[in-house]
């Protein structure tokens, strides 16, 4: 039987060029959740699968997920109650049933039920599907899409998507988010200056990439995203940051 000519380009289609379709497909997605105690807006995990779901589909992709937690822990709440929370690293791999690409990301959540790892492994998925299909809420998120030019009038920047042939190999990614996840075990919950623990190991990974964007001139939006000098550039402050952790907990243990 012949194939027709739809079907021999589809066929032809490379892994990235399937993702590049569903990227596309993706689209905007409007910030449909309030979050009513912190008082702000966001994409919810409903409207972020409905729109990933059929995108898949078109681009002829399927995606496969794993988690292992690496860490779990209780605490009790000022009102005497308990809380449950549960740190993942999530492993997420896209195919179209001939290559495949995986990607690793951290997931975190408390419960002060027994939902503590769905809310971690929701928070992975949902932030992995933002990163991987260039999720924005907006038809122009870069502030400086729009530039009013005094002689050419408005200036409009067009989107682009993300090639993720341009992330990060998969060793160097997992290599960073382990110290994360390493660090992020070994803080205290107050540092000696009076701060407090990031909440989630997904926040403290955000503050790492923002360092990285300010120190080593990265655009990064997550580990994944980050150029090859500022990984090696922050993977290198990590060591320090975990060994001088380690040290500050052994003498601690001495002490004691």
């Amino acid at each position: 039987m012949e194939k027709n000519g739809n079907e021999t380009s589809e066929n032809q289609l490379s892994l990235v060029d399937r993702i590049l379709i569903a990227q596309k497909a993706v689209g905007v997605i409007k910030k449909d959740g309030q979050n009513s105690f912190q008082h702000y807006s966001f994409q919810s995990e409903g409207a972020i699968k409905d729109a990933v779901k059929p995108a898949l589909i078109k681009a002829g992709l399927v995606i496969k997920f794993s988690y292992e937690i690496v860490n779990q822990y209780d605490r009790t709440t000022g009102k005497g109650g308990n809380n449950h929370f549960v740190d993942l690293m999530g492993t997420f791999t896209v195919t179209d049933g001939h290559d495949e690409m995986t990607f690793t990301i951290p997931g975190s959540g408390q419960d002060t039920g027994e939902k503590a790892m769905v809310k971690a492994s929701t928070s992975a998925q949902k932030y992995f599907y933002k990163q991987m299909f260039n999720i924005t809420d907006t038809e122009d998120s870069d502030p400086d899409a729009n530039d009013s030019s005094a002689s050419n009038g408005p200036i409009t920047k067009t989107k682009q998507y993300i090639r993720p042939s341009a992330i990060l190999d998969h060793a160097t990614v997992k290599e960073v988010k382990t110290l994360i996840m390493q660090q992020f075990n070994k803080m205290p919950d107050v540092n000696k200056n009076g701060e407090p623990k990031p909440k989630t190991v997904t926040e403290l990974a955000e503050i790492w990439v923002g360092l990285a964007n300010a120190k080593f001139g990265s655009k990064a939006t997550s580990v994944e995203t980050l150029t090859p000098n500022a990984a090696a550039g922050i993977k290198s402050l990590l060591e320090k940051e975990v060994k001088k952790l380690a040290g500050v907990a052994n003498e601690n243990q001495r002490q004691a």
